[in-house]
């Protein structure tokens, strides 16, 4: 195969496009060595004087104004006529001349647009009064509003500076006294200023800082863009039309080299890097394209193989973690099933003794809430891989179909929708019915829940198909989809994404279990148009379907009662076997271990012997052939019970010996059912 023609413009180089982020940053850099010192400097400079010209416009201003104010004050205490304000009466009679002359006096001192308000006042009956007001306002009232300072300058006769606020505004002012013909203060004068208009002045003086400030910095900006556009930019132009040039394969471009300062030395080294990449450009451009193409193709032979790997060591990492999960979950559940028989037998015997409605009903929960314990049991045994199944040739679209029609009801309400793609032929595989409907319902609750959180109608498409001699069942839906990073934990026991109290993270490792038990495999993965899907595939097997459920068997004959012996090393559930059966009309002995249990064989003769399977002296295997020795009859009717069905060693010895068994815990008339089979049996 011949190597590709070279591209007619090369890529740009490693040195190009280093050479391009140079001049980029000597450009930022010589702005920013130039602009920021400037910024810096100017505006140190401008807002120093400018804070400090304002400073002392400011303080000079406010100095001004109380010179002011108190030279008025002062004026304004001499020129008022004492005799005149002393025959002032309040309250105020306007027409008076006295008041007439004083008022015209006060009205000719406040032309002063800054003077806010002149008011002559004294003390009456310790309080301090407005005898006139140059706005003609409140005259004859007490001034509430009056300070020490007030009382000070008519008391002391003194000039008085005041500040206080009414409902008028804030002020600041003088007070003077009005002294009388003996000398003495019989009144006082105030001139005041507003505060807002001091503070309007400040304001002004403080805006033309800022101005100046801005305008100063915006000179300077300008200043030192026109610098770096002459000393930096032409330069750094000049070389970026070079640098683009090299990067479209023009090798014989040049820079002009003047000079001997940075820029200069700049485009020499820019002309020599010219030259060379052209030498080496053109001895390895056939190479590249070559090593190129190889390197492609060993590059996806190499990542189809790490993503096989990944796969398998995934699966394999997967398998370990439920197998070591598994041997603890077959211990607990051992021991719940112990006590939780005990629970449900005497909740329904109890139930069997008493007529007492609201007694019955909470005995009813206690049922119900044990029976749903012990579904939990089951689930974690299920969990271990270690349960035993009835595999039969079922009908995958069969059971798919039966299952959804379990939970149509369920999903029509939630407006949530099934659709079915499947396979024309039937797809037929060896499994256990009710442990592949598990899977199939605990697939579609987590779409239905998690379609339900992200919108409030969606779809789940249920598909079959045959690949090869496999078939595959696909659960999609439009829901949320799986975070990224949760997909590799997804099938970990105990791991949910659900809120607290909503789920306990054992529903998907449960089926991963059982499509494992039956030799096929499960994942999940994120669809590429939004939500979930989970795959399973199961091996094909040929042949005639012998349906997905065995045929009920016929109720037995019941027998006449018998003598029954109860071993089992929980107290709880002897005594309870013994209430329950006595109640059915047997005689019941109980042993608390398989050697109380050979004595009492040696001495009665019993029609049933109901043994629990893992006992601490002798077990229940050792115990049936004691049995076996001797009555090969008697061996025949005993009934194991165990909570550890899920023991290797219990499954092979009830296959073996074929006689009737439960599982912890059960129900009292399960156990009757198979006490009337067993009697049942010829003697």
């Amino acid at each position: 195969m011949s190597a590709p023609p070279p591209p007619s413009s090369p890529p740009a180089s490693v040195p190009t496009l280093a050479l391009r982020a140079s001049l980029r940053r000597v450009r930022v850099s010589s702005f920013a060595k130039i602009t920021v010192p400037l910024l810096v400097v100017v505006g140190l400079t401008v807002g120093i004087s400018g804070y400090g010209f304002y400073r002392q416009n400011d303080d000079r201003h406010r100095l001004e104004a109380a010179e002011e104010m108190r030279r008025v004050a002062w004026l304004l205490s001499a020129a008022i006529d004492a005799r005149a304000v002393g025959e002032i009466q309040i309250p105020t009679d306007f027409t008076k001349p006295a008041y007439q002359r004083t008022l015209a006096l006060l009205r000719h001192a406040s032309t002063d647009n800054e003077i806010a308000w002149i008011g002559v006042m004294r003390e009456v009956e310790g309080r301090m009064s407005l005898v006139v007001d140059v706005g003609e306002t409140g005259v004859g009232y007490p001034l509430f509003y009056a300070t020490p300072a007030h009382f000070t300058a008519l008391r002391q006769g003194t000039v008085e500076a005041v500040s206080y606020a009414d409902e008028f505004g804030s002020y600041v002012g003088e007070v003077a006294p009005i002294r009388g013909a003996d000398g003495k203060p019989i009144a006082i004068v105030e001139v005041s200023y507003h505060r807002d208009m001091l503070e309007m002045f400040s304001r002004h003086q403080r805006n033309q800082v800022f101005r100046a400030v801005g305008l100063a910095m915006a000179m300077a900006m300008f200043l030192s863009l026109v610098l770096t556009g002459i000393v930096v930019q032409r330069p750094l132009r000049r070389l970026r039309q070079g640098v683009a040039a090299l990067s479209q394969g023009e090798f014989d471009h040049s820079l002009p080299v003047r000079g001997s300062d940075d820029f200069a030395q700049l485009a020499d080294a820019f002309n020599r890097m010219a030259g060379d990449l052209k030498k080496m450009y053109g001895g390895l451009e056939g190479l590249v394209h070559a090593r190129t193409e190889s390197l492609s193709n060993s590059n996806a032979d190499l990542q189809r193989a790490l993503d096989q790997v990944k796969a398998a060591q995934e699966l394999l990492l997967q398998s370990e973690k439920m197998a070591a999960v598994g041997e603890l979950v077959s211990g607990v559940a051992h021991e719940l099933n112990n006590p939780l028989a005990g629970v449900m037998g005497y909740s329904q015997l109890c139930l069997g003794k008493t007529q007492d409605p609201k007694l019955r009903g909470y005995l009813e929960k206690i049922c119900h809430e044990s029976e749903r314990a012990a579904r939990i049991v089951r689930n974690l045994l299920t969990f271990s891989r270690k349960t035993t199944t009835e595999p039969r040739l079922i009908d995958i679209n069969e059971a798919l179909r039966r299952t959804v029609e379990l939970r149509e009801y369920d999903l029509r309400v939630s407006d949530v929708v099934v659709e079915f793609d499947l396979s024309p032929e039937p797809l037929r595989t060896m499994a256990d019915f009710h442990q592949i409907q598990q899977v199939f319902l605990n697939l579609l609750n987590n779409a239905a829940q998690a379609i339900h959180g992200h919108r409030a109608r969606g779809r789940i498409l249920c598909r079959t198909e045959r690949m090869g001699n496999r078939l595959r069942i696909t659960f999609a839906d439009d829901g949320p989809g799986i975070a990224p990073e949760n997909l590799h934990r997804i099938f970990d026991p105990f791991f949910t994404t659900k809120e607290v109290g909503q789920g306990t993270g054992l529903g998907l490792s449960i089926c991963f279990g059982i499509v494992r038990q039956h030799n096929g495999i499960i994942r999940a993965a994120n669809r590429p148009e939004g939500g979930a899907e989970f795959i399973i595939e199961l091996p094909v097997v040929l042949g005639e379907r012998s349906g997905a459920e065995p045929p009920a068997a016929a109720p037995p004959t019941p027998r006449p009662r018998s003598r029954i012996l109860v071993v089992d090393d929980e107290l709880n559930v002897r005594e309870m076997l013994r209430d329950f059966l006595g109640s059915q009309g047997h005689d019941v002995d109980v042993a608390a271990s398989s050697r109380g249990a050979l004595e009492l064989l040696r001495a009665q003769r019993y029609g049933v012997i109901i043994s629990d399977i893992r006992m601490p002296d002798m077990a229940g295997p050792a115990l049936w052939e004691q049995v076996h020795r001797l009555d090969e009859r008697l061996a025949q009717r005993m009934v194991f019970s165990t909570g550890d069905a899920a023991n290797p060693e219990t499954l092979a010895f009830l296959d073996r010996v074929g006689n009737p068994h439960l599982h912890k815990p059960y129900r009292l008339e399960d156990l009757d059912h198979v006490i009337d089979v067993v009697l049942a049996q010829p003697s």
